[in-house]
């Protein structure tokens, strides 16, 4: 974290505006004062965090209150009137208390995956049910987000939750956290029928309500799975070859969706300058910027927050030609550090998240709390390949990295005092 801290420290030297830099008013406010804040953060809580029980059931009914609120607003049922100042024609792109609807829906993915990994650990049953419900509204949730990083950052989380659930023969319970979530968007895709300007705002992944009878077929077995196996006690998943078989049957399906994909031209298998609402264009433009800058500020970055700048200053006219907008950021948080914090950025970054699913996979067992942590992690960095840093939920991120820190400093300290008697 010191590291990371240090290289947005070296960037914002390297910067022609530093007070822009400093404050990040050229993108989205995760300039050099948001590094310095996150490392006190992360410096508070690392230094020995105990986690308290009662904080993730309280997390989930914040939560789900956010979840209704978003879906709510997309049935065009504003509860609080918190639209009624924004333009009509812009209202589609605000949800909930978070603002802008990727937004959401990295709160959505993030938060979901999270409960999704509390609801295996917990034996409490009232904890339970607020995990349950959480996951019902996040599955409603999941629609109003339409945000196909939402999608991807849940899959890759509820994989990873996949093979600890068969290795601790939690298996009837994944299936209950995959069939109550599935519930909730199943409702959602069917309330969504009748309204009319509701379903017309789907795009990419949430076309998925188009099926409806099978997501409702897909939940009735999903239920009746969950309470066979909840009865049966099934322990299969322990032995190496079914993981493996798993892995096998997975591996498979999605090479067989990326062939399909590839050879019907779906859009999300075409990369162009319009792909991923024109994601295209500023990646490959952010490429050659970044291939042409002088070697130091590839090094050390040309400045924090400073996208905005390096394409106005290059590709401005043609932006608003193709776009229709001036980008202020990469959409895409590995390659914003990479160019505007240098290489030095990136893999201080990459090392910070690599080090915190180290401290997870190493505690879980004395600390079961650390894959619920993990899973909310994994969500995060994948849905990072396709959304943006900026001060609402990107803090998130830090504050569980500095939790999954601090139980990992207090679980090496037990064992130190264990060693010693």
């Amino acid at each position: 974290m010191g590291a990371f801290v240090l290289s947005g420290t070296l960037a914002w030297i390297m910067a022609d505006d530093k007070m822009a830099a400093y404050t990040g008013s050229m993108g989205r406010r995760c300039g050099l004062e948001f590094l310095v804040l996150v490392l006190v953060l992360y410096i508070g809580i690392g230094s020995g965090y105990k986690w308290q029980q009662i904080l993730a059931p309280v997390f989930s009914v914040i939560s789900g209150l956010a979840f209704l609120m978003g879906s709510l607003q997309y049935l065009d049922i504003d509860v609080f009137h918190l639209l009624s100042h924004i333009r009509e024609d812009q209202q589609a792109m605000f949800l909930s208390t978070f603002g802008n609807i990727n937004i959401f829906a990295g709160f959505v993915c993030t938060s979901v995956a999270f409960f999704s990994g509390m609801y295996l650990i917990e034996e409490k049953r009232a904890y339970r049910i607020c995990y349950m419900a959480a996951l019902l509204l996040g599955g409603a949730a999941l629609i109003a987000a339409n945000s196909d990083s939402a999608y991807m950052g849940l899959a890759a989380a509820w994989v990873i939750l996949l093979f600890f659930a068969l290795k601790r023969s939690l298996f009837a319970e994944f299936v209950t956290v995959c069939t109550t979530f599935l519930s909730g968007y199943t409702i959602m895709a069917w309330i969504t029928a009748g309204t009319g300007r509701g379903y017309e705002k789907l795009s990419g992944l949430a076309k998925l309500v188009d099926a409806r009878d099978i997501l409702t077929v897909c939940c009735v077995i999903g239920i009746l799975c969950a309470i066979w196996l909840s009865k049966k006690k099934y322990n299969t998943g322990r032995s190496a070859l079914s993981r493996l078989l798993i892995a096998g049957i997975l591996l498979i399906a999605g090479i067989t969706v990326t062939v399909i994909g590839c050879i019907n031209h779906w859009e999300i298998f075409v990369f162009d300058d319009f792909w991923g609402d024109y994601r295209g264009f500023i990646w490959s433009r952010l490429c050659r910027i970044y291939q042409n800058l002088p070697f130091v500020d590839q090094v050390f970055g040309n400045g924090n927050e400073s996208i905005y700048a390096l394409m106005s200053a290059r590709y401005y006219d043609e932006m608003l030609a193709v776009t229709g907008t001036v980008y202020d950021s990469a959409h895409n948080e590995y390659l914003q550090y990479l160019v505007t914090m240098g290489a030095f950025g990136l893999i201080t970054y990459v090392g910070l998240i690599i080090t915190s699913i180290r401290n997870c996979v190493k505690t879980w067992k004395d600390e079961p709390v650390m894959l619920a942590v993990l899973m909310l992690i994994v969500s995060y960095i994948t849905q990072a390949f396709v959304n943006v840093e900026q001060p609402i939920t990107t803090p998130f991120l830090f504050l569980f990295v500095a939790i999954a820190a601090g139980i990992r400093r207090n679980s090496l300290k037990k064992d130190g005092s264990r060693t010693k008697k």
